[in-house]
């Protein structure tokens, strides 16, 4: 069911330009080319195989319990990635879970969303995870493609993409209510325009816990 139900997207999935499993803060998804079957436009892909997240441990990156794998992180991150909606997050424009092409699946969205992340346990785990987003770089790419000679110009750039994270972080906190929990420079994107954006909400957790108390939630007590 995984790779054909893919068709299902209305975009074309090209190369891959990022592996899975690069860094701690990628939860498993590759990054590919893709564009849009509607007028042809370049949108970026992230795809995740479920089954390898599934084998694939926590302390890849480090110490950690083996009974933890990277599938409950990536499941949050993916039901999360489509509700955060803010000019300095990246863009979602269509989600996919090859599981469940109709969409039948019995994560409940709106719990994980609140914090409680038990339905995800029950998720098939043969398919794949794709997440269409607009087109983006990972800001290590962006800091890589820089003209050393433009010194002033780079600082300008750098400053601007430091307050666009700084007013993501603002309506996460303020706003939505949440604690990213993974910010890093693998979890910042920048799109064609230069504008950064924040992603990856694999430890996104609510601000408070069930008890009423100031810290975070089970989930993010257990991946962190």
């Amino acid at each position: 069911m995984g790779n054909s139900a893919s068709a299902a997207l209305p975009y074309k999935i090209g190369d891959q330009t990022h592996p899975p499993f690069r860094n701690p803060y990628t939860a498993g998804y590759a990054i590919h080319k893709a564009t849009s079957n509607s007028d042809n436009s370049n949108v970026t892909a992230f795809k995740a195989s479920k089954p390898d997240l599934v084998k694939t441990p926590l302390d890849k990156f480090g110490p950690k319990d083996p009974s933890y794998t990277q599938i409950l992180p990536a499941l949050q991150h993916f039901y999360r990635s489509k509700t955060i909606l803010h000019p300095n997050v990246l863009k979602v424009h269509a989600l996919l879970d090859t599981d469940y092409p109709n969409q039948e699946s019995p994560v409940n969205a709106s719990a994980v969303n609140a914090g409680n992340l038990s339905s995800l346990e029950a998720s098939a785990t043969t398919g794949e995870l794709i997440i269409i987003t607009e087109e983006c770089m990972p800001l290590e790419d962006w800091l890589s493609s820089l003209d050393s000679a433009n010194v002033e110009q780079n600082s300008n750039m750098l400053a601007y993409g430091i307050l666009c994270i700084l007013q993501a972080l603002t309506f996460l906190h303020q706003n939505a209510k949440l604690a990213h929990g993974a910010l890093s420079p693998h979890s910042i994107f920048v799109t064609r325009s230069g504008d950064f954006k924040l992603f990856y909400y694999t430890l996104a957790t609510p601000i408070g816990i069930e008890d009423g108390g100031g810290g975070p939630t089970a989930h993010f007590r257990k991946f962190e």
